[in-house]
């Protein structure tokens, strides 16, 4: 079995094939070659027909079909030169010929039906006759070339085909190489980015741990639950508490109103010290009008809710608890306001830190993206270097075996 590399499939294939190709190659440039003599004569023939009309005219007998004729040789001429011969003579080159000159002679046909019928004047018959006769000539060349394309050169056709198939490969590698070369330098960025993002985690604790305004926060958000948890019991004791109010039957203070509204009926209760006392006042109310029945409770939730009534008006456990929660908050603000800037500059760096990792996380997705993509190109790599290897085979009917980079 041979064993070629992706890069050596064209050269040793071309190689193999050439003493196939090389004389239908040169069949093809000879049939070519003659379509370009045809060409050339009828170019000749349009000069004829120039000389013609320029001879008429000056012995004054410019006429309409002089006119025509003029006309009908421009024409014909923009048509010659805007025809292409192939430089190469591969399949795709001779088949594109193929097509310019069914193109060409359609065109001419048209021309010719359309002017020559009004160019009636004797001097013009046998420059058109020549020019009728390399047409069919022409076309005599293009059925040539159609049944030349169809039969003997359906094996270079081949071969050509092969080589595109090796070409796609090479392209795919070549994809491949430039992803992953990606893949590096977005790794390297990656990285970099870390370095940063490290750094401004560590400035970041160090202003934190400067500040401790986190644990103050999280300390008074545990003695407000504590005060939330100690207020809950008495959560039905007050909603009845509250119909009375609005029947009329029992009136509470502006004040009272007031703190029931912004602490969300006690659910949510950010209390200060004037607020546990107008706290006690309502609490009073309430337990008189549960030991007088006025609030009728269970058994069970009225011993819980006198309880807490309990702890908060005789064991003043309530008042701790917001001088604590009061105290935390008051240490916070004057920490902040004494380390402004600092925190300001914290903020800054939090900001910056968001955007780094933002960075990294479309870098990351990025990678992961070009990743896919590489798998797929190998995916695709796969199954043409098996099809380049079933078509290498058939041409030089010998195993072979592509060595690819990308699946190494």
């Amino acid at each position: 079995m041979k064993n070629l590399s992706i890069s050596e499939v064209e050269h040793w294939l071309l190689s193999e094939t050439d003493r196939f190709l090389s004389p239908l190659r040169k069949k093809a440039k000879d049939i070519v070659d003659n379509a370009v003599e045809h060409l050339k004569w009828i170019r000749k023939e349009i000069i004829s027909i120039n000389k013609d009309v320029n001879k008429l005219s000056k012995e004054g007998k410019l006429d309409k079909a002089c006119k025509v004729a003029s006309t009908f040789s421009e024409k014909l001429l923009e048509l010659l030169n805007s025809f292409e011969v192939p430089e190469k003579f591969d399949y795709r080159s001779l088949s594109n010929f193929k097509v310019t000159l069914d193109k060409f002679l359609r065109a001419v046909w048209e021309l010719g039906s359309r002017y020559i019928p009004r160019m009636s004047i004797p001097a013009f018959k046998t420059p058109i006759l020549k020019i009728d006769y390399y047409i069919k000539g022409l076309y005599k060349i293009r059925k040539k070339l159609n049944n030349f394309l169809e039969t003997k050169y359906s094996y270079a056709k081949y071969v050509e085909e092969t080589i595109e198939e090796a070409r796609k490969i090479l392209e795919k590698e070549k994809e491949i190489i430039e992803l992953q070369k990606e893949i590096t330098e977005k790794g390297v960025k990656i990285k970099e980015l870390q370095k940063i993002k490290t750094m401004l985690e560590g400035k970041i604790n160090e202003k934190r741990d400067l500040l401790k305004t986190e644990d103050l926060e999280e300390k008074a958000y545990k003695v407000k639950n504590e005060i939330r948890n100690l207020l809950a019991p008495i959560d039905k004791a007050l909603r009845k508490f509250l119909n009375l109010v609005e029947r009329g039957e029992v009136k509470i203070t502006k004040e009272q109103k007031e703190l029931l509204s912004r602490t969300n009926r006690l659910k949510n209760p950010t209390m200060s010290l004037k607020d546990t006392e107008i706290l006690k006042g309502l609490l009073e109310s309430i337990k008189r009008l549960i030991l007088s029945g006025k609030i009728s409770l269970d058994k069970k939730k009225s011993k819980k809710a006198l309880n807490s009534i309990q702890m908060i008006l005789e064991k003043h456990v309530l008042d701790e608890l917001t001088k604590s929660y009061v105290s935390l908050r008051e240490t916070k603000r004057k920490l902040e306001e004494e380390y402004k800037d600092d925190l300001r500059d914290m903020e800054n760096l939090e900001e910056e830190l968001r955007k780094i990792k933002t960075k990294i996380n479309d870098l990351e997705k990025e990678i992961n993206a070009k990743e896919k993509e590489i798998n797929d190109l190998k995916e695709k790599i796969f199954t043409l270097k098996e099809d380049l290897e079933r078509r290498i085979e058939k041409i030089v009917n010998e195993p072979v075996e592509i060595v690819l980079s990308s699946l190494s």
